[in-house]
């Protein structure tokens, strides 16, 4: 990320991502090692627009004008603005477009509202801003966070109980050491009073409603969105629930999932499944965090987010005759079957499902992501060890 700010291109960086999933602290990392390897103090900034101290109606541009005036310039040393929820600030993307344009700034830009993505902000930034999405932990990576000085695959086979606290706590840098009572009450409440309340509350929608489906998604995650039962359930019309559902998509608190091409029909071709966006959101909303159904979500929400790190094209599988299969990964022609089970020794049909969408879809492989020990093989269907595909997920594709 420094190295990206000293380019002489003055194209900024967006990243985007949820709230606590680090985007702060890669900031003020950012900042000290650029002054500790020599950048001027004075030509690097950095301002939190959720700050509640930040005055009213304070913006992006008075932001420039006010550090513009108050410090004296260095020979040929760029400003570096590191601007944090920057959704805070009306207009802030027209004004860093000028900026890039026009000045010799260089930005860091943080939000965790994809908003900005939607009609002028998506046209505003072509070319002037490269956007990256930060998420939650992968696994090697807490793994770092606990012992930088360790290679992850080692520190596992050394002592394999992080894994347990990986699923039981999510992804969320600020809870790789928290106790799970604590992790899940702690993203209760932030979840409900920062990233819906206070982040949506400034959109007009009808904020508890949109709090109570996205608890429901949540304790639902992974699965197909209905919008009409939502919409009875919520006693609501479906087009509010259809902007409620993109306005949670915007705090990227869920992700959706398309449905496959191939298994394409008509009742099913608008549906999307939704899932939490970190594993760790399932268990803080779940009704009974130990219940079976509640580890199967998390199962399959800890591997979803797994296999977005691939950048690999990414579908659930159901056809008309309710054949499904949990995410088809695909390769450009060529794709594997992926089903996840909480189980150590998949069931009978878990099995013959497998197979049974491999041979529909002509995929490479059939996958099942499941909690045993070791590797092993049931006929043509391998199945993985959810240790070993989330520390090496490139092992599912096709």
């Amino acid at each position: 990320m420094k190295a990206r700010l000293a380019m002489t291109d003055r194209r900024g960086t967006v990243l985007l991502g949820p709230r606590q999933v680090g985007k702060t602290t890669l900031l003020l990392q950012v900042a000290e090692d650029l002054v500790r390897e020599g950048w001027p103090a004075s030509r690097v900034t950095y301002f939190d627009f959720s700050d509640d101290r930040c005055p009213p109606h304070f913006s992006v541009r008075d932001l420039a004008a006010a550090v513009d005036g108050g410090t004296q310039p260095a020979a040929d040393v760029p400003r570096i603005f590191l601007i944090d929820e920057a959704e805070y600030s009306s207009g802030w993307e027209r004004f860093v477009k000028q900026s890039v344009d026009r000045r010799r700034d260089r930005w860091l830009v943080t939000t965790s509202a994809a908003a900005h993505l939607r009609d002028a902000g998506r046209e505003s930034g072509v070319g002037r801003w490269d956007e990256i999405r930060m998420e939650g932990l992968t696994y090697g990576e807490f793994l770092r966070i606990l012992d930088p000085h360790e290679v992850p695959e080692i520190r596992h086979r050394r002592d394999p109980l992080p894994l347990t606290r990986f699923l039981a706590n999510g992804g969320f840098p600020e809870h790789v050491a928290s106790e799970p009572v604590v992790a899940r009450q702690r993203l209760r409440q932030y979840v409900g009073d920062r990233a819906i309340l206070r982040d949506l509350l400034r959109t007009g929608v009808d904020v508890l409603r949109v709090q109570r489906l996205f608890v429901y998604l949540a304790q639902q995650s992974g699965g197909i969105v209905d919008v009409a039962k939502l919409a009875t359930a919520l006693e609501a019309d479906a087009r509010s629930v259809r902007e409620w559902l993109a306005r949670l998509r915007e705090t990227q608190l869920i992700v959706p999932l398309r449905r496959h091409a191939r298994a394409a029909a008509a009742t099913l071709r608008d549906k999307e499944k939704v899932f939490a966006a970190d594993h760790g959101l399932v268990r803080a909303f779940a009704n009974d965090p130990a219940h079976p159904d509640t580890l199967a979500r998390v199962f399959e929400a800890t591997v979803f987010r797994h296999l977005r790190e691939l950048g690999a094209e990414c579908a659930y599988y159901r056809d008309r005759d309710d054949l499904e299969a949990d995410f088809i990964v695909s390769v450009g022609a060529k794709s594997s079957v992926v089903e996840v089970t909480a189980d150590s020794a998949p069931s009978g049909r878990k099995l013959a499902r497998a197979r049974e969408v491999r041979g529909a879809i002509g995929a490479a492989r059939a996958i099942i992501v499941c909690s045993s020990a070791v590797a092993t093989r049931e006929g043509s269907v391998e199945l993985l060890p959810i240790a070993e595909f989330l520390l090496a997920p490139k092992k599912v594709l096709p």
